[in-house]
């Protein structure tokens, strides 16, 4: 019954001016038959005879049928035409949903704003709110809420900007704005002046874009340019200058061991021993920098042993103490031991700096699994977490981005390549670090270096002792000063020693003293310019003997050939510069067959 209901309701709803109109027919031809009424009137308007009440009512049947189609005609027409409006407001209903969803989904904010005086604003877009943090209402109620959050620095040079846009009528540029959280944000805003031609008022259209990952990376790209350059400069000067620490290193071990050298002159050649290694420890700062420092890798054990070892050292006989927190069953880590030495030791050393007065530095040892939803420049994967947290002075927000910089420093005694040196060495081990401050409170540091599965390898003893042998070397260096200086140090400790300044010349000495034994062992210098290198030469030694032994001897390297030695054909490797005690204990474990 109520589908019948329906029907009619409908049926009436469309029709109604055709149900109106048969009552009041009716009604009508019945009062004309009852007063003669057609016969009146038609006696008064024409001049034909009378018509019978049959022809009456044909010709008011003639009439109503043609009234009714008249009307059925309008009301189909009606009907259409209710119905193609109805589409069109559906389409544009749809449409400006699909807007909206697109705007909202927009990297952009849309604005619309007075081009004169306060540059109030009369229209944003949604969005803003995921972008800067304020509501669209917000900006409308406070008309100078956009002006005033324009960091102080920038605002000039803005209100410039906008100049140019009412010049112009159009302009484009990037600035640092305050959102909702306190933080800055770079912005992109493309602005353009709409000129009103009905007397309103002219408008500046435009849309905010928030750039701060664009321009986090374009820092990060200018930071890698300068260490680039930097790495050029340090590996131009490395080699000559680590073949000059060799000779002078080595020449300082002979000259100690003179049986006749008084205490006095002793002390003096320990000083200058020391000072050579610290001039060497800042060869190796600058090589991090370049492409020959890239990390002799290991699988490291304890690392958190390791780590507490580091950083109580750097503090000790200060007023400052480490407390740590480590966590449980952490992974392995592969990484090269010295150059992440170097990290904690920058880092502590840093935040102890920061807190003159003495207090605690916080160390945090963690797993850390990285996704692409984390804001961190690493890959994702498995990563150990270093945190090193201080509550000295904190770190003014205009050098924050500078700190990583090589030579920029705000130290009277620093050099500048504490901080340049982490960030180097942290990128060579393909992980990445972030820094947090609050000037007055505090300042953290988070490294993230990648996890390793590889077992650790057994750690092998190095005598602190010179040790003696009488076997047969082959030393090949293209610089004479070290083969001198070098020669006489393995001639004191009783091996036999010959002499070649390339590959060349050294393969032809191998191949001719195989009729004559041979040699126990070749050190083989890297780099010759102008001549066969170490691995060249070592290629076709193990050609001509496979069992030879060839220690790899380089304090630079274009080839990442010291952090995989054992790839091409070497069996150990000794830094450069090296002293009498290294370069004696590494030979001793080569011949004994002792390498890993």
């Amino acid at each position: 019954m109520g589908t019948w209901k329906k029907v009619l309701r409908r049926i009436y709803t469309d029709y109604k001016e055709f149900f109106i109109f048969i009552p009041i027919f009716i009604i009508f031809y019945s009062l004309a038959a009852f007063f003669d009424m057609f016969e009146f009137l038609h006696g008064i308007f024409t001049r034909y005879e009378l018509m019978e009440l049959d022809e009456i009512f044909g010709v008011s049947t003639i009439l109503f049928f043609a009234v009714l189609v008249f009307l059925l005609a309008r009301s189909v027409k009606l009907r259409k035409e209710i119905k193609e409006r109805k589409k069109v407001e559906r389409e544009l209903e749809s449409t400006v949903e699909k807007l909206e969803l697109m705007l909202e989904s927009l990297p952009v904010a849309l604005y619309s704003c007075k081009a004169e005086g306060d540059f109030g604003t009369i229209y944003v877009s949604d969005n803003v709110r995921k972008i800067c943090g304020y509501e669209p209402q917000d900006f409308i109620r406070e008309n100078s809420l956009w002006v005033d959050n324009i960091h102080p620095d920038q605002k000039p040079q803005v209100l410039k900007n906008i100049s140019e846009v009412l010049d112009r009528g159009y302009h484009e540029y990037e600035y640092l704005w305050r959102t909702a959280d306190g933080s800055y944000k770079w912005f992109y805003d493309h602005a353009k002046l709409i000129k009103s031609s009905s007397g309103t008022g002219d408008l500046i259209v435009g849309m905010w874009q928030d750039i701060t990952k664009r321009k986090m990376m374009e820092e990060r790209l200018g930071k890698s340019q300068k260490l680039e350059s930097l790495g050029i400069l340090a590996g131009g000067i490395a080699h000559d200058f680590n073949n000059l620490l060799t000779s002078i290193m080595s020449n300082l071990s002979n000259a100690k061991t003179n049986p006749n050298l008084d205490q006095e002159l002793l002390a003096l050649f320990l000083e200058s021993e020391e000072a050579t290694t610290r001039a060497s420890e800042l060869v190796t700062q600058l090589l991090t920098f370049s492409k020959g420092g890239a990390p002799v890798k290991k699988p490291l054990p304890d690392f958190s042993d390791f780590i507490k070892t580091v950083a109580n050292f750097t503090v000790s006989g200060s007023n400052v103490k480490c407390e740590f927190d480590i966590e449980e069953d952490l992974w392995g880590i592969e990484a090269d031991q010295g150059q992440i030495s170097q990290v904690i030791q920058n880092l502590v050393l840093n935040a102890q700096q920061a807190i003159p007065e003495g207090g605690t530095i916080k160390i945090g040892l963690s797993k850390f699994l990285v996704n692409q939803y984390d804001h961190i420049e690493s890959g994702n994967g498995k990563y150990l977490k270093i945190t090193i947290e201080d509550n000295g002075i904190g770190i003014p927000e205009e050098n924050l981005q500078k700190i990583f910089d090589p030579y920029f420093t705000t130290k009277e005694e620093g050099h500048g390549l504490g901080l340049s040196s982490v960030y180097s060495i942290v990128k060579n081990h393909e992980g990445c670090i972030d820094v947090k401050s609050q000037l007055g409170m505090e300042t953290t540091f988070d490294v993230y270096l990648p996890a390793s599965d590889k077992p650790a390898d057994t750690p092998i003893r190095t005598d602190s002792k010179i040790s003696e042998g009488r076997d047969k070397i082959l030393l090949m260096d293209d610089e004479n000063l070290i083969k001198i200086a070098t020669g006489r140090m393995l001639k004191k400790l009783g091996y036999e020693v010959e002499f070649a300044s390339d590959g060349e010349e050294a393969v032809d000495k191998y191949r001719k003293s195989l009729n004559n034994g041979g040699f126990d062992l070749v050190i083989m210098d890297l780099t010759v310019p102008g001549g066969m290198g170490g691995c060249e030469a070592t290629k076709i030694l193990r050609s001509i003997d496979p069992d030879v032994k060839v220690v790899v001897s380089s304090g630079y390297s274009n080839d990442p050939v010291m952090s995989d030695y054992k790839k091409y054909g070497f069996v150990d490797i000794v830094k450069k510069p090296y002293r009498a005690e290294a370069l004696s204990s590494t030979i001793k474990n080569v011949l004994r067959g002792k390498t890993q």
